[in-house]
């Protein structure tokens, strides 16, 4: 990617976009949302790509969010002009930052957050819209929304509450106390904590794990759990079925019965 703020590789299958801004502690200002945008996009678009792994450069953060420090006239000029735009001006904004997080979420391919050192606020939103949250022994993780005077309208109240329930999801907003890795796995915020030097390796194999397997399946799977979790189960029920039916005639599906009778490695095209 051009934007040297949000950059992006895209290798055997897997895309990895590199939020780089560490000595802002990869704060996103208006052009890294921008290249964060265009990134979703190239990937959507791609259909080699079988799995995303979001990452932070630099070894002491995933990402603090929203960089509100910034010398960056659109977003200071959001913040100051608030009150005298319209209201429909201020969520129509929002909204559109929303969209960022929701597209990371509505990805059609599983999505990895690897999250080393800190996580603050919308950092940690991002990594709520992705499937899977791998952290190092020493993340740490902290929503201050509150005691800045404002709440976390990035998706953030709606999908940690579903995450880790409404009563520990509103301690952590009204307090905005930092938990460790550790408090983070065991309120389930987070699949798995790694040794710091391992995390990337960890996470690499996991997302090569993947990419192994039957994309349409992975795809179908993931569309189902996504649709289907808050559905009553009759309905859940009926979307296995459907998702499932429209893949049985897959090139996929005769390559996998016919590597497992042979007894060797499945070579899936997607189809």
């Amino acid at each position: 990617m051009e934007n040297e703020k949000i950059l992006l590789n895209i290798e055997d299958h897997i895309a990895t976009i590199t939020m780089n801004r560490p000595e802002r502690h990869n704060a996103l200002d208006g052009d890294a949302w921008t290249g964060l945008q265009r990134c979703i996009s190239e990937i959507e678009s791609n259909d080699d790509v079988r799995v995303v792994v979001i990452k932070g450069a630099g070894g002491k953060a995933f990402s603090s969010g929203l960089d509100i420090s910034m010398q960056n006239e659109q977003i200071q000029s959001s913040f100051k002009e608030s009150k005298d735009r319209s209201r429909q001006s201020v969520m129509k904004e929002i909204v559109d930052f929303q969209n960022v997080f929701n597209s990371i979420e509505w990805l059609p391919v599983p999505v990895i957050a690897c999250m080393q050192g800190m996580a603050i606020g919308g950092g940690i939103e991002i990594a709520l819209a992705c499937d899977i949250r791998l952290a190092s022994d020493d993340a740490t993780f902290r929503f201050p929304m509150n005691h800045l005077g404002f709440i976390a309208d990035q998706g953030g109240t709606t999908r940690l509450s579903r995450l880790v329930g409404t009563a520990k999801a509103k301690e952590l907003f009204f307090t905005g106390w930092e938990i460790d890795a550790k408090e983070a796995l065991g309120i389930g915020l987070i699949n798995n904590v790694y040794k710091t030097e391992a995390l990337s390796v960890k996470t690499e194999t996991m997302a090569q794990r993947i990419a192994e397997a039957a994309p349409l399946a992975v795809q179908a799977t993931k569309r189902t759990i996504s649709m289907g979790w808050d559905m009553a189960i009759k309905d859940s029920l009926k979307l296995e079925v459907i998702e499932n039916v429209s893949i049985l005639a897959s090139d996929d599906l005769t390559e996998g019965i016919m590597s497992f009778i042979e007894k060797r490695k499945p070579v899936f095209k997607g189809k």
